[in-house]
């Protein structure tokens, strides 16, 4: 795709940079393969082989390394910030939602008081229940 060569040539240079190599130029690549085209066949392939692993692909690798070490070290650095951001926000709401409703122990005690009514009313009609069905049997 069109984007290999935004992403790569950027790695290659840097490596070519670290590594004291010179960037491989058009005119130096057409005077090595006039060079390599007299060889024999297998000797041929072995000295392109060489000549694109080493003066292409290692120069790339290097240099792609430490571009993606940079960057990863920035992102992750990055990501720590927006996650502690999203978490303070997410405090700060719920701090105020809570604000809005009451304190948390006032909750808590209301939520407590629902519940005892609740079981005062279940086991005041089961008796109620109960009481009725004594009072049928003792008819009958």
């Amino acid at each position: 795709p069109f984007t290999m060569g935004i992403i790569y040539y950027p790695g290659y240079l840097l490596g070519s940079v670290i590594l004291r190599y010179q960037p491989v130029r058009r005119i130096h690549l057409e005077g090595r393969f006039g060079e390599i085209a007299a060889l024999p066949w297998a000797q041929r392939i072995s000295e392109y082989a060489g000549m694109f692993f080493e003066e292409i692909m290692y120069p790339t690798f290097v240099g792609s390394a430490i571009i993606g070490l940079l960057l990863a070290v920035a992102v992750y650095f990055l990501t720590v910030w927006a996650v502690k951001r999203y978490r303070n926000r997410r405090k700060e709401k719920l701090a105020a939602r809570l604000r809005r409703r009451g304190s948390p122990t006032e909750e808590i005690s209301k939520i407590k008081k629902q519940i005892s009514k609740r079981k005062k009313r279940y086991h005041h009609e089961g008796h109620k229940v109960e009481n009725k069905e004594m009072e049928r049997k003792r008819k009958n």
